[in-house]
């Protein structure tokens, strides 16, 4: 029996589940959308029974943590106007220089002091002084003689450091980057398509694989301020994949998770679709059925009870597949991986 169906034969089987196929009420965008939405549901319970049917993998290179930078382009003193300003933020505080010819500033900005000089060279010098001048936490210096170009570090290694420099120059050469590029050593964006988590795995040697612990909320101060080689542990925090200890060589990490389920509302009518097990077409279908009469105010028990017995279908054709009950008992070489966290035998370091 075919699992593989078009969008377009989902929603003429929808309609005609509703005895809606001649029925101009629902749009044929409206009714994509119920069955994009009746597929998101199947996806969720073929999830939850345990069938790896969903996978993909994003792989991480784990290195020291960067710190951010970015540059400014001086210009000359001549196309500059008084007033004009730029903003840098080292990650906690943000400053305001204020390019200033008539020693004159607004309350609570730096100047950058262009009276009298000429060349962009100058100008570069005198936004390099003005910095370095403040308590920012950000190094300005000379990318290289003669250019105008000032190069900016953050003093901190970080991603806290990404932010990005505003600028009210109208001179269009004077230009900004960044600041940009900081990074933490151990924390990683998860992917943009990003649903749950399956599994993380430290890679030792050219092909061994060792799986990672997971850090439950009630531990989430375990390892604060510790360092080791390679981590042992991880925990998704936000939109973000963290790793305990902190680690302090690189090193390469597989992430396996579920991406999110496709969203069919706009897709072409031609699409296939892959209801992954007897009873998946019947869910989308009578979930796009149900939703369709609703719309029109008319009675849904009957689309209400096909759904009900579709789920019930899915979820034993889903468990069936997947073989939640396992066969042998799955015992790890790892204690802690079976009793929990013990990090006495951690080879760390404590952050100064």
């Amino acid at each position: 029996m075919s699992r593989i169906f078009t969008l377009s034969t989902l929603i003429s089987r929808a309609q005609k589940a509703a005895d809606k196929e001649n029925d101009d009420h629902v749009t044929s965008a409206e009714w994509a959308s119920y069955i994009s939405s009746g597929y998101s549901e199947l996806y969720d319970l073929l999830v939850e029974s345990g069938l790896r049917f969903f996978e993909k993998t994003q792989t991480i290179t784990a290195s020291a943590a960067a710190a951010a930078t970015g540059t400014l382009t001086a210009i000359a003193q001549a196309s500059l106007v008084d007033g004009e300003l730029f903003v840098i933020s080292d990650g906690t505080t943000a400053y305001t220089f204020e390019f200033d010819s008539n020693s004159s500033v607004t309350t609570g900005n730096t100047a950058v002091n262009i009276s009298g000089l000429t060349t962009n060279v100058q100008v570069r010098d005198a936004i390099i002084a003005a910095i370095n001048g403040t308590a920012i936490g950000v190094t300005a210096a000379i990318v290289s003689a003669p250019s105008a170009v000032v190069a900016l570090t953050n003093d901190t290694a970080g991603s806290a450091g990404n932010v990005t420099i505003y600028e009210t120059v109208a001179n269009a050469t004077f230009t900004v980057s960044g600041m940009s590029g900081g990074h933490d050593a151990d924390v990683y964006a998860l992917p943009s398509d990003y649903y749950g988590t399956l599994a993380v795995d430290r890679r030792d040697g050219s092909a061994t694989w060792t799986p990672l612990t997971e850090v439950m909320a009630q531990e989430r101060n375990i390892g604060n301020g510790q360092t080791s080689a390679s981590s042992t542990y991880y925990a998704i925090i936000g939109d973000t994949l963290k790793f305990y200890p902190s680690p302090t060589s690189a090193g390469v990490y597989r992430h396996t998770y579920v991406p999110q389920p496709t969203d069919y509302s706009s897709a072409s009518t031609a699409i296939p679709i892959d209801v992954v097990v007897p009873g998946g077409e019947d869910l989308v279908i009578w979930s796009a059925a149900r939703l369709g009469l609703a719309k029109e105010e008319s009675d849904t028990s009957f689309a209400d009870k096909q759904y009900l017995r579709a789920v019930e279908m899915v979820r034993d054709r889903a468990q069936r597949r997947a073989m939640l009950s396992p066969r042998r008992r799955i015992v790890t070489s790892d204690p802690e991986i079976d009793m929990g966290l013990d990090v006495s035998d951690w080879n760390v370091t404590s952050a100064p």
